[in-house]
């Protein structure tokens, strides 16, 4: 019996610590100051990369093996590292990462795939602009994903991660392995699951 196809949004857990910009915000210049360091749009970094002064913004809560550092890329503590490395080096880039004496690695997803079925997808448009504003319901083309079950997309490059589960293998998905490995910090919101024919 085949699976079914299912892209899920990856979005970090609001109960787990987030990191937040630690610099000077006049001098600055957006997206986090030093050229866009904290620019995450599908590109790689070059080596000479390096990390913005990050801080915990809520020490109250635990730290994830995931955590929020802005948006588009992945917060890797060391244990997620660990667990899932060939996972995260098959989707992009790893940066070192350290603040507030937490050490790992920001994923810079390189992985951006154009698999939307244009025609099924709704968006929300902008009243002014008549630009899209979010996406009201995705519909992906199961032929096109990417081997890497982590990816964006080239309308939302700059901020949503995907994962895909039911292409492959389920035990060599992303999200199968997080599950396994019961790592903390990340929620998968299905926003998409096809049932193939037999």
């Amino acid at each position: 019996m085949l699976q079914p196809m299912k892209v899920y949004k990856i979005e970090t857990d609001d109960h787990y610590q987030r990191f937040v910009y630690d610099g000077d915000e006049e001098r600055d210049v957006s997206p986090w100051g030093m050229g866009g360091a904290m620019l995450f749009d599908g590109f790689q970094k070059d080596s000479s990369w390096i990390c913005p002064p990050l801080r915990i913004y809520d020490t109250h809560k635990p730290l994830g093996d995931f955590f929020y550092v802005g948006p588009g890329c992945l917060g890797c503590g060391e244990r997620a590292l660990e667990c899932m490395r060939t996972e995260l080096e098959l989707a992009g880039q790893l940066l070192p990462f350290e603040a507030d004496r937490v050490r790992g690695a920001l994923l810079n997803i390189d992985q951006v795939v154009n698999c939307l079925d244009h025609e099924a997808t709704e968006w929300v448009y902008g009243k002014t602009t008549g630009l899209p504003v979010r996406c009201k319901k995705y519909v992906f083309a199961i032929s096109h994903l990417p081997e890497s079950t982590l990816f964006k997309i080239p309308e939302q490059v700059k901020g949503t991660v995907f994962t895909h589960l039911g292409h492959g293998d389920p035990e060599d998905s992303f999200i199968f392995k997080v599950r396994e490995h019961k790592l903390t910090g990340l929620n998968f919101r299905l926003v998409f699951e096809d049932h193939p024919q037999a």
